[in-house]
């Protein structure tokens, strides 16, 4: 069993089966596709929330420059 290649992006919608849909496996795979498209968003949300910690991080360090008592 492999894992599924994650690319972080935001994914516009997440496909729904339909009962016409022929089942298919593998990387391209239409049954791994909404599958995929989960893990994209998420491999997406995990880099935003990183870079705003980064963010965050950076002002706090600055505010803490700026505002201690000397």
């Amino acid at each position: 069993m492999a894992n599924l290649k994650e690319t972080p992006v935001w994914e516009a919608g997440v496909y729904q089966w339909e009962t016409s849909d022929p089942v298919m496996g593998g990387e391209n795979g239409i049954d791994n596709k909404p599958t995929r498209q989960l893990a994209n968003r998420t491999s997406w949300l995990k880099a935003e929330m990183a870079r705003i910690n980064d963010l965050i991080h950076a002002n706090q360090q600055t505010a803490t420059q700026q505002f201690a008592l000397k």
